[in-house]
């Protein structure tokens, strides 16, 4: 992402009630989940701003997509890394012990 301009920051800060409120519907913790869907955010406001094809949408819309990617793509990530945790977990279970000797 580039460096905002003095319009897209204005426009981010006006809307960024946004933020608050889609974490607010959707019951997630904003000291835990702020910093995950924040960028997106951002995002959402230079997209909008810069390509006129968005603008036929509202910019909640816009933004509230980007910020369902945003933790639809963390979930995801933390699902695989619990997955990773619990296979070696599994497989340091059930490696002879010969093999876990250092």
């Amino acid at each position: 992402m580039r460096p905002m301009t003095d319009n897209e920051r204005r426009f981010a800060e006006e809307h960024h009630d946004i933020v608050a409120r889609y974490l607010r519907w959707r019951r997630l913790d904003p000291g835990e989940y702020y910093d995950v869907v924040i960028l997106r955010y951002m995002g959402a406001v230079q997209r909008y701003l810069n390509e006129p094809r968005l603008q036929q949408y509202a910019f909640e819309t816009i933004a509230r997509g980007a910020m369902r990617s945003a933790l639809y793509n963390h979930f995801r990530s933390e699902r695989r890394r619990l997955s990773y945790c619990i296979t070696n977990t599994e497989l340091v279970e059930r490696a002879p012990r010969r093999l876990l000797v250092v």
